[in-house]
């Protein structure tokens, strides 16, 4: 519950890439993106962003990211 897609974009590989995004069940804090490629249909990827401002980091940073090599 909760997922919805965010749109299209370009990964840290350089793919296009369609992203879910879900909120985080275990830190409300956070985002998750789930980063699909246009041309595979596979999972490439995915990202944590935080939501909201804790001190230093601003919202919308990206805490942690896994690409995976599918295309």
């Amino acid at each position: 519950p909760g997922a919805a897609v965010a749109g299209t974009a370009t990964d840290r590989a350089g793919r296009d890439v369609t992203v879910i995004t879900a909120d985080s069940t275990s830190n409300p804090d956070y985002c998750h993106l789930l980063l699909i490629s246009n041309a595979t249909g596979r999972i490439v990827g995915i990202e944590d962003v935080r939501l909201h401002p804790p001190g230093t980091l601003p919202v919308g940073s990206v805490t942690s990211y896994t690409l995976w090599d599918t295309d």
